[in-house]
């Protein structure tokens, strides 16, 4: 059973560019809350984003429905980036596996 008592930010970023005449035009973002349920990140998970350098530290699964293919969220103040997705077609949910994004700089 689901009790989606949690809420996670899925963020869509539409890149920047240059207008027709010539100036910058900002990267947008577009945020839609989401309820969730939120885990810790499974071993196995998280031991393959080790692999390749990724520190993976959320498991978060959500109504199919809700997710567009986003590749950033943003849980409890902090952002994410969605490392790895799981459809869960018998429960009509997803699961994101979500990791740190690194700081340059």
């Amino acid at each position: 059973m689901n009790s989606w008592l949690d809420q996670i930010i899925l963020i869509t970023e539409t890149p920047g560019g240059v207008n027709e005449n010539g100036f910058e035009i900002d990267t947008k973002e577009e945020r839609i809350p989401v309820f969730c349920n939120v885990k810790s990140c499974k071993r196995t998970e998280f031991y393959q984003a080790q692999s390749v350098g990724v520190n993976a530290l959320y498991s978060v699964e959500l109504n199919s429905l809700d997710y567009s293919g986003q590749k950033t969220a943003e849980l409890n103040g902090r952002r994410y980036v969605v490392f790895r997705t799981y459809e869960m077609v018998d429960r009509g949910t997803v699961e994101l596996t979500l990791a740190e994004i690194e700081e340059h700089g």
